[in-house]
């Protein structure tokens, strides 16, 4: 049988039941796992009253660092599925996605769910608090803004990162480091949450 080789950094994304999001998320950090969950700002309403809410970024997934021997353990918290596969093989996460959301979640800005992006030139960021980031420039309402997107499941978010105070000569590249020049701007809109994970 083929064995596949899984890297100790490695992140794997888990999906949960309908709104165990938070419970998995808490649950894995009394485990001793590093995981991760994006979470956004949302003012809702209640009959007469508005609040503000914390609804998570990817509605049904939580990002969890494990090495091959602990999914197991993983998959026996209440509330976990499954963990995302590739076939019959558990998929990483994509260095590159992970690191840029990683990134991103130390900083303030502004993020919400989007349509998933999976076209348009891709850029890295290399200066300031961004440094690292990699993403999809696109124009929504007359202003560039990045979009982050996690190809293991289709889902992507929109960071809040005025792109027009970044130097395109210096800040960021090309993210095939082969040109300097202005990358192609696509056009995005909003991802429509699920009713079930608000």
């Amino acid at each position: 049988m083929e064995s596949t080789t899984y890297n100790a950094n490695d992140w794997f994304v888990l999906r949960t039941k309908s709104k165990h999001e938070k419970q998995v998320a808490l649950a894995i950090s009394r485990l001793g796992f590093e995981n991760l969950l994006p979470l956004f700002k949302s003012r809702r309403q209640w009959k007469e009253r508005w609040a503000d809410v914390s609804l998570p970024l990817f509605p049904g997934y939580v990002f969890c660092q494990f090495d091959r021997e602990s999914w197991g353990h993983v998959m026996k918290v209440p509330g976990v599925v499954e963990v995302v596969r590739c076939g019959k093989k558990l998929a990483a996460v994509d260095e590159d996605q992970m690191r840029s959301l990683l990134i991103v979640q130390r900083t303030p800005a502004g993020q919400e769910p989007w349509s998933y992006v999976a076209t348009g030139e891709k850029i890295r960021i290399n200066a300031g608090p961004f440094a690292g980031v990699v993403g999809t420039l696109i124009e929504t309402k007359g202003h560039r803004r990045l979009v982050l997107s996690v190809d293991l499941i289709g889902r992507s978010i929109l960071v809040h990162l005025d792109t027009d105070c970044v130097d395109p000569g210096v800040a960021w590249a090309a993210y095939s480091n082969s040109s300097r020049q202005s990358p192609s701007v696509a056009v995005g809109v909003p991802f429509q949450q699920r009713s079930d994970s608000l």
